[in-house]
Formats: structure tokens, C-alpha cells, sequence
């Protein structure tokens, strides 16, 4: 019965732990190519400050390099965000074996009143 409820326990954090990634993850990702998102700003920038059409090719050239860069940056944070989501689970696997339920629930508990007030830090 002990076992059991650890295991129903664990489930039940795993899955929502994955829910919310999954809707972090979504809410991150850039629209567009980096192709599509450098032509867009190089066009925004040609309407508003009125470039020649020497200087939007230099321009372009320039926005879709830094587009490639911060997207290759964007896939390299992703593989971050997993292996760091995996070593979290492994050890809140591994926690789910040695404490009780009750000792199991208090620390979620705990770490979540963390998470908020951190929040509450960066709001103010």
C-alpha cells in the first residue's frame, strides 16, 4: 500500500511537471524561419527609417546572421531545458524512494512556495 501510493504519487508530479514544460516550451518558440524573421525586420526597418536598396541587402545580410545565431542559441537552450528536466526527475525519483509520502508532499509543497516567492521577486 506504501509503495503504491509513492508510485500513484510520482505520477501524478511527473505528469504535471510535463504538462507545464510542454507549455512553457510552446509559448518560447519564435515564429518564422531565421530567414523568414530577418526579411521581416529588415523590411519594418527599411519602412521606418527609409533605406536605399543598397542598405537593405547589407542590412538583410545582417539581420539574418544575427537571426541564424540567436536560433541556433534557441536549440542549444532547448537541450538544456531537457537534460536539466531529466536530472530533476531522476532525483525526484530518487526521493520518492527514500522519503515518505507525507515527507515527499511537504517538499513539493516547499518548493513550490519557493518558486512563488522567486516570482514575486522578479515582479517587483
Amino acid at each position: 500500500m506504501y509503495t503504491m501510493k509513492k508510485s500513484i504519487l510520482s505520477v501524478v508530479f511527473l505528469g504535471i511537471t510535463l504538462l507545464g514544460m510542454s507549455q512553457i516550451e510552446t509559448q518560447s518558440k519564435p515564429q518564422g524561419t531565421p530567414q523568414e524573421r530577418a526579411k521581416k525586420m529588415t523590411q519594418r526597418m527599411k519602412v521606418d527609417l527609409k533605406l536605399t536598396d543598397v542598405q537593405e541587402k547589407q542590412v538583410l545580410d545582417i539581420n539574418l546572421k544575427q537571426a541564424e545565431g540567436l536560433e541556433k542559441l534557441r536549440i542549444a537552450q532547448e537541450e538544456i531545458k531537457k537534460e536539466r528536466k531529466t536530472v530533476i526527475e531522476e532525483r525526484e525519483k530518487s526521493l520518492s524512494t527514500i522519503l515518505t509520502p507525507e515527507q515527499f508532499e511537504k517538499l513539493k509543497t516547499l518548493q513550490q512556495e519557493r518558486k512563488e516567492k522567486i516570482k514575486e521577486k522578479k515582479k517587483n
